[in-house]
């Protein structure tokens, strides 16, 4: 007798799942409303363009090259440009530090001062300075090397 019942509960709970998957698969409870695609905004960037400037290579303890770098930073939205152009120097200030700090490293000599590892570093520092979310993109511009000559 209890295997009887045991059985009717087994085909009862199988039964279920069955009609539950056709509900959900096959019937009534398939038919799904289509979900209406709302476009985000696009936003208008700006860009907070740098002068130029010389970074000194130092190698060995000695000043071996000069760089000319530019930097523009992309702002993701102009809407946030007011507020990141008063952290310009601030930015600017973080910047250099963290390309002095990057430029005597072999591997960024090896990879090139403009290389990914050096556009993601500054990236880095400047969300730390404008905020996590605002910029958007990062260029790095060697614009002339100079090497210094054997004293």
């Amino acid at each position: 007798m209890k295997r009887i019942a045991i059985f009717g509960i087994l085909a009862l709970l199988l039964a279920g799942g069955g009609v539950a998957a056709w509900w959900f698969y096959m019937g009534p409870g398939a038919e799904t409303k289509e979900a209406k695609v709302v476009e985000a905004p696009k936003l208008t960037p700006a860009y907070i363009e740098f002068k130029p400037f010389v970074m000194p290579i130092i190698h060995e303890g000695e000043i071996s090259a000069h760089l000319t770098i530019k930097v523009t930073i992309e702002i993701a939205d102009i809407n946030d440009r007011a507020s990141a152009e008063k952290k310009r120097p601030r930015l600017l200030n973080a910047i250099i530090t963290e390309l002095h700090s990057l430029y005597h490293l072999r591997l960024v000599r090896e990879l090139g001062y403009d290389s990914p590892l050096v556009r993601s570093r500054i990236l880095k520092v400047s969300e730390d300075v404008i905020g996590t979310g605002i910029i958007g993109n990062i260029a790095v511009f060697e614009l002339e090397r100079r090497q210094l000559g054997e004293g």
